[in-house]
């Protein structure tokens, strides 16, 4: 009967010992999975901008038509730029007959009409951000010939 309160003292003492312990570590795995979200967190950082950038340029166009369904009025009596509201449907690799409304600047010489059709360039991700495609440069002269083959 003496040894028995010793050993009832010994497994308590033991399972408060395993207690103590046990908090530690639930503490400690606490500590470990944050760092673990933190470095998952660095990478990405540096993994998505890259992968983003393996897409293709950012600022890349899609080329298309536009058909002209509506125009503001030519003004009268002025020269150069002024602003016109264009309505139309634009046609590319993105898009079918997309519905576009936009005002911009334009040459009164080089005035929209109704029913002409004009190369566009446009986002293809939001063909509403759409601009007349840049003239093509003239074609030059063409390059020499080769000289004959030396003997």
């Amino acid at each position: 009967m003496v040894g028995e309160p010793q050993r009832q003292r010994q497994v308590v003492g033991h399972a408060e010992g395993t207690g103590a312990h046990a908090c530690k570590s639930y503490h400690g795995g606490v500590w470990e999975f944050g760092v673990l979200l933190l470095l998952i967190g660095a990478i990405a950082l540096f993994v998505v901008p890259w992968m983003m950038r393996s897409r293709g340029p950012r600022g890349e166009l899609a080329q298309g038509t536009l058909l002209v369904t509506g125009v503001s009025p030519r003004p009268t009596d002025v020269t150069g730029e002024q602003f016109v509201t264009i309505s139309g449907v634009i046609n590319g690799p993105t898009v079918n007959e997309h519905v576009v409304y936009q005002r911009m600047a334009v040459d009164v010489n080089n005035w929209p009409t109704m029913g002409a059709l004009f190369p566009v360039v446009y986002s293809p991700k939001n063909p509403d951000n759409w601009n007349f495609a840049p003239p093509e440069a003239p074609a030059g002269p063409p390059p020499p010939p080769p000289p004959p083959p030396a003997h």
